[in-house]
């Protein structure tokens, strides 16, 4: 808690989350940027939902959550599908992103098709051993190293992609293993490859686009405005070159779409001004320019009122030490109230015409090189000191909720592609791998048991890795777990007031420092 406790600004990201036994979960994580303008991030909460998936269900746990980490006022922005909590609202443009690719393929009918066939033959080969068998002995003969079919994944777009070009890399073998096996399956025709492998180079964009925003450790949401336009760009480009007549339609849907939904990106307040402070982009990665000079008379606005307060704290700091060596003024003073207008005036010009002379200089400044980190442009550019605060607040938002979802898809930070469709399955065989068989007393089953066992094996071992890839274990907190905690709320808060750091010991005892001795409360009388 001590982490986020002084962040004057920070960004939420929400999901919810379903497990095999039909379980409601609901995860929060919270991201920002420190003293040293490095971008940190950290897991509010992974608790249980039982309750109906409502928006004001939704909206009471997050708004319990947030008040709970003390982080009420200090929220630019919350990226999920929750808009009733009264914050700065932004949709995830990785799933945005989804819906246009999955809409624009499902309703061109020679994808949709060949997209369902697909589906069978790596189905196929993915539920039958002896097919599994013949593809791998089939590359083997052809001198390849044997690679698996991938199945695509519902919620996850480029999952298609990456199963179509598997296919299109295996596509002799698959073909010898077919026609050696006694099967029902149509297996894909030459006609067929050369519609998928234009179709790829029209979906490509989409692709490195949604890589480049789910990066947890970068800069994203000022990249948002800028990538759509490169999207539109480059698919209107590529369409023009293929020569398929379908994978040209396809293309052109795509535009349609990715012009639908993202038309108003630019006007969204977060995104300008977050591309505006990434001086990698400034001014020049708005399409339109009077999007462009309106972010920019946003910022200025922002940056005046900081300005403005920072000069109010000042006055009153100076009026309060000046009061005692001088006389007050009089309350019938005849000229109190045009003095005081005069001066304020002054004051809000003075403000306007220094935020503009700030944001006019960093405009003007050299561009960053697109490579580079603009947080650590903004550490050594602490010249323009107010746009320095404002960058710290939404170069921190994050174009997507996907460091949310990685919560769940991902259960421990394993790579999304380790789980594949079965992630249970994956965990149970892992687990006995890396912390060996002898940890648990009987077969490992992930979705009822083995919970605590598993953390304490975590804790014992220290860092846990899969393929390079640091593994991180969350205990699940259940109902009853989460009211044993709740009873803390009003000693939470006292201690927020004191400035005294406190945090949960697993599952539900409250542990403080007080009077230089630790101390653990059971219950919230103790």
């Amino acid at each position: 808690m001590a982490q986020v406790k002084n962040i004057p600004s920070v960004c939420l990201t929400a999901d919810m989350w379903t497990s095999l036994t039909m379980e409601s979960y609901l995860g929060v994580t919270c991201h920002y940027t420190d003293s040293n303008t490095e971008l940190g991030s950290v897991v509010l909460g992974v608790s249980k939902f039982p309750k109906s998936h409502t928006a004001d269900n939704i909206k009471e746990a997050l708004s319990e959550l947030i008040s709970d980490w003390g982080l009420t006022g200090s929220v630019a922005a919350m990226v999920s599908a929750i808009q009733k909590l009264g914050l700065r609202h932004l949709p995830c443009f990785a799933h945005t992103i989804n819906l246009i690719v999955k809409r624009a393929v499902e309703e061109h009918e020679v994808m949709a098709d060949i997209r369902s066939r697909a589906r069978k033959v790596v189905s196929y080969f993915r539920s039958s051993t002896n097919a599994t068998e013949k593809l791998i002995l089939a590359q083997e003969r052809m001198g390849r190293q044997p690679l698996k079919l991938l199945q695509e994944v519902d919620t996850r777009w480029n999952s298609t992609h990456d199963m179509l070009q598997r296919l299109i890399d295996l596509r002799e073998p698959v073909g010898a293993a077919l026609a050696s096996l006694s099967n029902d399956i149509m297996p894909l025709s030459s006609a067929d490859f050369d519609i998928i492998s234009e179709s790829l180079e029209v979906l490509a964009p989409f692709k490195y686009a949604t890589e480049e925003l789910n990066g947890e450790k970068r800069v994203s949401a000022s990249k948002i405005i800028p990538i759509i336009r490169m999207i539109q760009h480059k698919v209107a480009e590529k369409t023009a070159l293929v020569r398929n007549a379908s994978a040209s339609s396809l293309g052109i849907a795509l535009q349609q779409y990715i012009n639908k939904r993202c038309s108003n990106v630019e006007s969204i307040r977060v995104l300008a001004l977050a591309t505006l402070l990434d001086p990698r982009f400034k001014t020049f990665g708005f399409g339109n320019q009077d999007n462009a000079r309106e972010a920019e008379q946003l910022l200025t606005a922002e940056c005046a009122s900081i300005i403005r307060l920072t000069s109010e704290h000042a006055s009153q700091a100076e009026a309060s030490s000046s009061q005692a060596a001088q006389n007050p003024p009089s309350s019938d003073d005849l000229w109190q109230l045009l003095d005081s207008r005069v001066s304020e005036t002054q004051r809000h010009h003075s403000c306007n015409a220094d935020a503009t002379i700030e944001v006019k200089r960093y405009i003007s400044d050299a561009y960053l090189p697109r490579s580079e980190d603009p947080l650590k442009y903004w550490q050594a550019h602490k010249e323009y000191p107010h746009l320095y605060t404002l960058a710290r607040k939404y170069l921190a938002v994050t174009a997507t909720s996907v460091p949310c979802e990685r919560i769940f898809s991902k259960a421990v930070n394993l790579p999304e592609i380790a789980e594949e469709t079965d992630a249970a399955n994956f965990l149970e065989k892992w687990l006995v791998d890396v912390f060996e068989a002898s940890t648990f007393q009987s077969p490992v089953i992930t979705e009822r048991a083995h919970r605590i066992r598993v953390i304490q094996a975590a804790r014992e071992m220290g860092i846990v890795k899969y393929q390079e890839h640091k593994v991180m274990f969350f205990p699940d907190f259940s109902v009853a777990v989460r009211k044993q905690q709740k009873q803390f709320n009003d000693m939470k808060k006292r201690l927020q007031v004191m400035n005294i750091p406190y945090r949960f010991v697993y599952p539900a005892k409250l542990s403080f420092m007080h009077k230089g001795q630790r101390r653990i409360c059971k219950t919230a009388g103790a």
